[in-house]
């Protein structure tokens, strides 16, 4: 039941709901849930249905966002009157929403619904499909489409389908289908019907009918998962009818439903191949489960005052609208701008609080030095505080200001690397999650110093300049646990704002402990607030932070808990500027900040800030508009990423052609050279003032060259926040969202990354769309420089572009030796229509293979037995080898792991072999249960294994490129992990002392001295240039790993290029990453991906982790074009142009009686250096592009001469 009640209490309008797309909620409607169920329900799916006159019709359900009793967002779904999912469609009368809700028994709960904002990108996450509390279409006679009405295909692929059928069905017209086709794999691909609700302690009762024909594997049947919101599988049975071919036969069983268990997911299986028919499926129970009812508030409209916001002819220090062009007297100072929005969504005045701005957001890939932030056209004074800035602002009630950051493109001399003390650290548990540390240089100490002992800050004695008795006033110390006895504490000098600093000091025999500085300041509730300070330490054996406890009226825990402010700080380091934000909950009445460690070492603190904020939210970049007759096209570095808001520029590394109307103003010739038997690409960017419709793209010049060209058009994806390791510990239905400010230089904001398979596009005004052309030769190609002219049409204009291309007198190999690896990892948005799962695996070995990177593994393993009692492992390898031979003799692919070795990942115990467990005892294993001694039946198991896989590769002559892969990541903070490491490396040497043992360990762990073989380590220093120096004069080999490296929303494609050179200057025989094809999301809509629960070891309860955007893939589906087949991105192609700067590198080198080209390779291999940023900070690791397309260019011309 859903009705219309008067509003409660009104809560504060949040300013930070998910994915606003820069805009905000206008409107919100309140639902008042009332459970009545005879259970307390805890994100319990909830039916809410939408009457007509309801508030939320004619509104895009992906565009809502819900929001619980205590400020969380939460998932849902909207489900059409036909039984389809709705996201983009409006919401009509008879759909219904549903909502996670948690609720005792005879209470209730509001929550609100924000709608109608029109710029909110749609939301990627939903609950699932709802709740029933009835089956309905059991008979499968109502149809829509290929599906019953109300049921769902789920993990289908084209060689597992689900779909309505009319073959001889048991009663009625129609029955369900499932089909796998016979080289299929088994799956639990399924067509099921929304979840049902249970009532606690119910016998229930599923019958259903069922046929066969050829059915295989575990059979057809029918399944059960009982369970609740938290774990959906207490109870999980299938239930089978057999194998074989058979008619119709009834399936019958009861089920009772546990005491903690409210939720029924069930449906028809069929693991294995052949073909199932479904028919008559009923369910009972003897108890009735109800939901709680849904009744609607009346609405509340946003109505904000918005303040501030300018046109574009009323732009900062620009007299007349004029686009940059070399022909033209003026030009604006400043060439861009990005709106700002601050808003105080309450119903007081704030007056003299402080914004915060993230840097990066507000001014992206253009000119820090010359940014400048105004207010209705006057210059506002800020102040810089690590990649932040902040501003004073007074703000009335239910109010928007809205502040224009102006700037230009980036200068000459922001080009250059800024000379830093580079630090990484862990983010979380996961090696490879990396966080660079940011140097304190980073801050205006001079301004920080008025706010700091200005009104706004709440902190007394912040710079610890009132003291007494050797201590500073207002400022409490002690330990949590014990009274910190023998710790040394006080003042020191000098300090950063004053004399004085604070100092704690803990000899390394004091017990673990939290020890240090606390001070607490009042704080109001739906309020915002920064906090941190300047820390500096001397040999610490912790990470240091600043640390804040929201507290109650009594001083205990509020429900808000804690909260800290990063990057931590480690060992000995300089003043470093740590800041963080914190948000005010209900509950929380003071802010109590702590300086403390739990460590030993001296820490120092300096410059302790409180003070109440607002984020201001940035909004899409803003190019100064041209005239209404320009139109641009400009050649840009192929590893500098294009943005819809990009103006042309002068580069003389590059062509340019400006328009006036059909009149060409400038116009200059596109170039590019390229080697024999390589793929070179050119990036062209086209910006126009007026809108062309179906702009073709051609290329003429080129029959009689032997040079191939391909065309591509560059698309954008969403990138909801800046790229991190994201972590959470919510419950399933609630919205997760990226908790942190994140670790890239990049923003939220369109990305381009995808290059579209077409000839043609579309031209918005005033907005760049960069295309790609790739030129390919032959080995036969003959070296000369061949003219060519590009062509952009539209039935009015045609635009010519001159282009020179130089192929160079020598040619790089037919087959790369230099292994890039990445995975590849299989779902079924890589399926292809008419083949099989392993024709369209087979085919994307070949995609592999053009663009120069290698997979990690053949895509079919040896079918292993092992007889325990002989002790004799044999192997079916018929399939193996057939795909093997593809793989290493006609694809030549340089390397793999081997299928079916890996024995343990992060903090995992190893896996059994042929069921034998690893250690004696009880799986998995406590902590400190010792893990050096492995069972003598596990080593006789896997060596039996090796030593037969080992014993056929070298008869087939592939055995030395192979790599056994051990562990991913191992979690070496843990001895145990250290031992077993140990154990299973001894255990594989005895028997294969020269198989390569790799595992990617990111950093360096002593104690794996003589065990691995291949170190997998990170390129940017976690495992240091020294120590790698060190194990490779034992003998070592080394990769670099780089997951998290590769990630979408960073402003060059810097890491993927540059990773071949790192291995070459380092002595590094590959680098691997940990896929290509990894998706968690549609990446053609979402550039990001989705929240996904691992647990780094079986005792340990899984959370969510969000990966960096782009990470794990650099394919995109091809099912929006013709030939499905995958579609390369801008990242992927300068991986590719990486392993050919890899082949120009080692050419180079071979010239090495030359002195100008060992000075030559000398200034090649300063392109990169270590430690690092890292991948995700692009504009750090190579400043400047053109200075590696220089290099490339004079290598070239180099080798050219030479031959």
């Amino acid at each position: 039941m859903t009705a219309l009640v008067a509003n409660a209490q009104l809560p504060p309008w949040p300013t930070d709901l998910y994915i606003d797309g820069g805009g905000t909620w206008k409107a919100r409607v309140p639902v008042t849930f009332s459970n009545n169920t005879g259970k307390d329900v805890k994100g319990y799916p909830t039916e809410v249905k939408i009457q007509k006159g309801n508030p939320l019709e004619g509104y895009k359900p992906g565009q809502f966002r819900v929001v619980d009793d205590e400020g969380l967002q939460l998932k849902f779904t909207a489900i059409g009157k036909s039984g389809d999912v709705l996201d983009s469609t409006p919401l009509q009368a008879g759909d219904s929403l549903h909502i996670p809700v948690s609720c005792e028994n005879k209470s209730s709960v509001t929550y609100f619904i924000y709608y109608d904002n029109d710029k909110a990108w749609i939301s990627p996450d939903s609950l699932g499909r709802g709740l029933a509390t009835s089956i309905k279409n059991g008979n499968f006679e109502d149809v829509l489409g290929t599906l019953p009405i109300g049921w769902q295909l789920i993990m289908g692929d084209s060689a597992h389908r689900g779909e309505i059928s009319k073959d001889r069905p048991f009663e009625g017209k129609y029955c369900l289908k499932l089909e796998a086709d016979p080289e299929a794999e088994p799956t639990w691909f399924k067509v099921a019907p929304p979840p049902i609700s249970l009532m606690p302690g119910a016998e229930c009762t599923i019958t259903v009918q069922i046929r066969g024909e050829n059915v295989t594997g575990g059979g057809a049947g029918w399944f059960i998962h009982v369970g609740n919101s938290s774990n959906s599988q207490i109870i999980n049975n299938v239930h089978s009818v057999g194998t074989g071919t058979f008619d119709w036969k009834e399936l019958k069983f009861t089920f009772k439903v546990p005491e903690n268990a409210d939720i029924l997911h069930t449906g028809p299986t069929l693991f294995g191949t052949g073909k199932a028919w479904f028919d008559n499926f009923t369910f009972t129970s003897n108890l009735k489960a109800s939901m709680p009812t849904a009744t609607f508030g009346k609405p509340q409209t946003n109505k904000l005052t918005e303040i501030g916001r300018t046109k574009h002819d009323e732009w900062y220090g620009a007299d007349k609208r004029v686009w940059y062009a070399p022909w033209k007297k003026t030009a604006p100072k400043y060439l861009y701008r990005i709106p700002i929005r601050i808003t105080n969504p309450s119903d007081v005045r704030l007056n003299n609080v402080l914004a915060t701005i993230d840097l990066t957001d507000a001014v992206r890939n253009k000119s820090r030095k010359n940014a400048i932030l105004t207010f209705r056209g006057a210059k506002v004074p800020t102040t810089k505080i690590g990649n932040s800035i902040l501003v004073e602002v007074s703000c009335g009630p239910r109010t928007t200001l809205v502040y224009y950051m102006y700037t230009t493109d980036i200068t000459e001399d922001e080009l250059k690397p800024e000379t830093e003390d580079i630090k990484h650290a862990l983010g979380s548990d996961i090696p490879s999650d990396q966080i660079l540390v940011e140097s304190s240089n980073r801050a205006d100490i001079v301004k920080f110093t008025e706010i700091l002992e200005g009104a706004g800050n709440l902190i007394k004695n912040p710079s610890f300049e009132d003291v007494r008795d050797g201590k500073p006033d207002y400022w409490e110390f002690s330990g949590e646990k014990f009274e910190a006895t023998g710790v040394e504490f006080g003042v020191g000098k000098p300090g950063g704002f004053g004399n004085n600093h604070a100092f704690i000091n803990i000899p390394a025999d004091a017990p673990n402990d939290w020890i240090g500085w606390r001070q607490s300041v009042k704080v109001k509730t739906g309020r915002r607030y920064i906090y941190g300070g300047w820390l500096a330490s001397e040999n610490i054996d912790c990470s240091a932070m600043i640390h804040v406890h929201h507290r109650d009226a009594n001083g205990a825990v509020a429900p808000s808990g804690y909260g800290s402010a990063g990057p931590a700080i480690h060992k000995t380091a300089s003043w470093t500027p740590i800041f963080g934000m914190a948000e005010i909950q209900p509950g929380t009445e003071t802010l109590q900040i702590h300086l403390t460690m739990n460590g030993h070492g001296k820490l120092m603190h300096d410059g302790i800030f409180i003070a109440e904020t607002i984020a201001g939210k940035t909004e899409p970049l803003e190019a100064f508009p041209a005239e209404e007759n320009d139109f641009a096209i400009w050649q840009v570095n192929p590893v500098v990423k294009v943005f819809r808001e990009d103006l042309p520029r002068d580069n003389t590394n590059f062509g340019r052609i400006q328009y006036d109307g059909k009149d060409a103003k400038l116009k200059s010739t596109f170039r590019i050279a390229l080697a024999q038997n390589e793929e070179e690409p050119m990036q062209i960017a086209v910006r126009s003032a007026t809108e062309h419709e179906n702009v073709s793209i051609a290329i003429e010049g080129l029959d009689e060259a032997n040079i191939k060209a391909t065309i591509g058009v560059i698309g954008y994806v969403p990138v909801d926040h800046k790229s991190s390791y994201y972590g959470s510990k919510h419950e399933d239905w609630i919205q997760l969202v990226p908790g942190k400010q994140g670790n890239t230089d990049g923003w939220a904001g369109w990305w381009p990354d995808p290059i579209k398979p077409v000839n043609q596009f579309s031209l918005k005004p005033n907005q760049t769309q960069p295309l790609w052309l790739s030129f390919r030769t032959t080995k036969d190609s003959k070296p000369g420089y061949y003219p060519a002219t590009i062509l952009l049409k539209t039935d009015e204009y045609t635009w010519s572009i001159p282009v020179a291309i130089y192929v160079w007198n020598f040619a790089l190999p037919e087959v790369t030796t230099f292994p890039a690896l990445y995975d590849i990892r299989w779902n079924s948005r890589w399926d292809r229509p008419g083949m099989t799962t392993r024709e369209a695996r087979r085919d994307m070995l070949r995609f592999y293979r053009e663009k120069k990177i290698c997979p990690d593994h053949i895509l079919v393993s040896p079918e292993f037995k092992y007889d325990k009692n002989t002790g004799k492992a044999t192997a079916d390898f018929t399939e193996f080898d057939k795909e093997a031979a593809f793989y290493f003799d006609e694809l030549k692919f340089p390397v793999a792991y081997m299928s079916g070795f890996y024995i343990f990942g992060w903090a995992a115990p190893p896996r059994a072999t042929f069921g034998e467990q690893p250690f004696e005892g009880e799986y998995p294993w406590a902590n400190d249960e010792p893990r050096h001694t492995l069972r003598p039946e596990y080593i006789k198991a896997y060596q039996a294994k090796l030593k037969l896989f080992m014993d056929h590769c070298r008869e087939k002559g592939w055995d030395k490129k192979f790599v056994l892969y051990i562990s991913d990541e191992p979690h070496y903070s843990h001895q145990y992990v250290k031992d077993q490491m140990k154990a299973l490396c001894k255990m594989i040497k005895e028997v294969e002392p020269d198989l390569p043992i790799f595992s990617s360990t990111w950093g360096h762990c002593k104690d794996w001295d003589g065990y691995i073989s291949l170190w997998g380590a990170g390129h940017y220093g976690c495992f240091p240039e020294a120590e790698i120096i060190e194990r490779q004069k034992q003998g070592d080999k080394f990769w670099f790993t780089t997951d998290g490296q590769m990630c979408t929303d960073t402003p060059f494609c810097a890491i993927e290029r540059l990773l071949p050179h790192y291995c070459f200057k380092y002595n590094v025989d590959a680098y691997e990453f940990w896929g290509a094809t990894w998706l968690t999301y549609d990446p053609w809509k979402y550039g990001w991906h989705a929240f996904i629960k691992q647990s780094s070891a079986p005792h340990i309860k899984p959370s969510w982790t969000r990966y960096p955007a782009g990470d794990g893939y650099l394919i995109y589906p091809g099912k929006d074009f013709s030939d499905y087949k995958p579609v390369t991105s801008i990242r992927l192609e300068a991986a590719r142009d990486g392993v050919d700067d890899h082949q120009y590198l080692t050419m180079l080198k071979q010239r090495s009686d030359d002195k100008n080209a060992m000075a030559l390779l000398e200034e090649a291999q300063k392109l990169v250096s270590m430690p690092s940023p890292g991948g995700r900070y692009s504009t750090r690791i190579l400043p400047d592009p053109d200075q590696l397309h220089i290099i490339r260019l004079r290598i070239g011309e180099f080798l050219a001469v030479e031959q």
